[in-house]
């Protein structure tokens, strides 16, 4: 099968190989006309760069009885298709975290090269709301991209499972909806980057808005920014995890309201720059290890939240 998810807002002037198994190349005309989707790829503010689709490819054995040759569909080879669309998601989600964090595919598409024995299935995109802004990269940014992505698939990142929900967690995030449910997976991502060593511990709230702040800031005025809008955001969710019917009217540490779109896009720059340190300390701490000792780092640094 020839694997290809065609990609939405990103334009690349080249292509890169990312491992055996996949590669980002420039869309043809052929890949378009063949999809029979109706994709807008570019934009009206497209200057330079091509659409361009993640593609790879894979074999399943084929079946020859006494009247017909025909392709396995077993439980086996059909796991296949669901590792390869699990496969194109984290590519998908480490474009987002490398910057181009609107990036969203419209379906994965698998055809079979060989004509003789036709197949084609399609698995459509989470994506429910087009973003229109559209990231122009060149053939550097690719070549640094494809480096981040060697990181993701070391043992160092894969073995840390809460890191790796995190990241998944995120990319949910970038795909939902309603802001509500965007704003629920944005903190269930910092639970599994800061609480996972803490099950079962009470105030976790001021556990996590505390931690969050001493990594993201050495400031003790944005700390407290920091703190103030975890804790918001936590208490945000909790409201819609358990269906409270109390309106949450969330507001900035002045006391002044703040729209949940704004705020959104505040936790949202938080998670990303979380994920982001968190994912270099990982290359560099063994596994054996956590990753900060909590205690330790807020003890040393100065001014609490």
């Amino acid at each position: 099968y020839d694997v290809i998810a065609p990609l939405h807002n990103i334009l690349i002037t080249s292509s890169v190989r990312l491992s055996d198994e996949f590669e980002i190349s420039p869309l043809t005309d052929d890949d378009v006309a063949r999809a029979r989707l109706k994709i807008n790829l570019t934009s009206e503010f497209q200057f330079w760069g091509d659409p361009c689709a993640i593609r790879s490819t894979f074999r399943i054995r084929k079946i020859v009885g006494d009247v017909e040759i025909r392709l396995s569909d077993d439980a086996s080879d059909r796991k296949r298709f669901e590792e390869t669309t699990a496969r194109v998601d984290e590519l998908v989600n480490a474009l987002r975290l490398y910057g181009a964090d609107t990036v969203y595919y419209s379906a994965i598409i698998f055809r079979t090269s060989e004509w003789l024995f036709s197949d084609e299935r399609v698995f459509p995109t989470r994506m429910h709301a087009q973003v229109p802004l559209v990231y122009e990269q060149d053939e550097t940014w690719l070549r640094d991209f494809s480096k981040f992505w060697q990181l993701l698939q070391s043992d160092r990142i894969r073995k840390r499972k809460a890191l790796v929900q995190a990241i998944r967690r995120f990319g949910y995030a970038l795909e939902r909806p309603f802001n509500e449910d965007r704003l629920v997976d944005f903190i269930i991502a910092c639970e599994s980057l800061f609480l996972s060593d803490s099950p079962g511990q009470r105030n976790l709230s001021t556990t996590l808005a505390q931690r969050v702040a001493y990594l993201l800031s050495n400031n003790a005025a944005e700390r407290t920014t920091v703190f103030h809008n975890i804790k918001q955001a936590y208490k945000f969710r909790n409201a819609v995890v358990h269906a409270s019917s109390r309106t949450i009217r969330i507001k900035d540490e002045h006391d002044d309201p703040i729209e949940l779109e704004k705020f959104l896009e505040i936790i949202q720059a938080y998670t990303h720059r979380a994920l982001r340190l968190m994912i270099e300390r990982a290359a560099n701490v063994d596994l054996k290890e956590p990753l900060f000792k909590w205690n330790t780092l807020i003890l040393h640094q100065n001014g609490p939240c």
